[in-house]
């Protein structure tokens, strides 16, 4: 099967992507006989492209004249790390039938850790309400009146650009940026329509760790003030390596400065 690792790096995540992400890119797609091709500009650069997210062009990969070539490729999300020692082919079993795709909440599923993802979650709803935002399904803000009862994160996908590239086509021109980052760009709207669809296979979450709820379970006891300044950074850095040496993909959403501790 011809397959090959896919992302967009534009503007300050080139910089960073191309220190960072780089060399354990290449070293994982050597080990998998696997193809690279980072773009670095964006797919789209109509008016409305540029009114959204840079996120929502990972919707236009698949469709690209470039990778109609491969059976499969996969999407990675550029401020994510490759364990490439550790980490199998991400191919190894994939139907070219289905989308892959990684369970977003698989740490904080576990009930050995509802209570600090409790805390978390009513951190989050007293910003929101100190926002005059109301409580409401993650879909509603895209116009989606249905919930799904499992959560999925789209930094990392798996696809055929012949058999789905139009679908996520659909999906970009179908649905508009809300505008609002907490809404998380495309991700909704387009786990909405791979669940309706049918079209989805669940992939191995060590694809797609992310380092946020990592960090959430691991450092949450060093915000007590028996810990100084440098002794909690120091616990952070040593937890953030414990995560990468433990995951397949570790992704840096929103934190992609982090990436520096693993691969600077």
């Amino acid at each position: 099967m011809k397959t090959a690792i896919v992302t967009i790096a534009t503007n300050r995540h080139l910089a960073l992507w191309d220190s960072l992400c780089k060399n354990n890119w290449t070293e994982y797609v050597k080990k998998t006989g696997s193809s690279l091709y980072r773009f670095s500009n964006p797919l789209d650069r109509s008016e409305r492209a540029a009114r959204r997210s840079p996120a929502w062009q990972k919707l236009l990969v698949f469709s690209h004249p470039n990778l109609q070539a491969f059976d499969a490729v996969c999407w990675v999300d550029a401020d994510i790390l490759i364990n490439a020692r550790l980490a199998p082919s991400i191919f190894d079993g994939f139907d070219t039938d289905k989308i892959g795709i990684c369970r977003q909440y698989h740490i904080e599923s576990n009930p050995l850790f509802s209570i600090p993802v409790e805390r978390r979650q009513k951190h989050y709803d007293s910003i929101k309400e100190r926002l005059g935002q109301k409580k409401q399904s993650v879909y509603a803000p895209f116009g989606i009146k249905e919930e799904h009862p499992i959560d999925f994160n789209t930094g990392v996908l798996v696809a055929s650009p012949k058999k789905h590239g139009e679908f996520f086509r659909m999906v970009y021109e179908k649905y508009e940026d809300t505008g609002h980052p907490e809404n998380n760009y495309e991700q909704w709207p387009l786990v909405h329509e791979m669940i309706t669809g049918g079209a989805m296979q669940e992939i191995d979450p060590k694809f797609n760790v992310i380092w946020a709820d990592y960090s959430m379970i691991l450092c949450g006891f060093i915000g007590s003030s028996v810990f100084t300044p440098e002794e909690k950074e120091k616990v952070r850095r040593e937890a953030m390596k414990w995560a990468f040496s433990n995951s397949y993909f570790l992704h840096f959403a929103g934190m992609a400065n982090d990436m520096a501790v693993i691969s600077g």
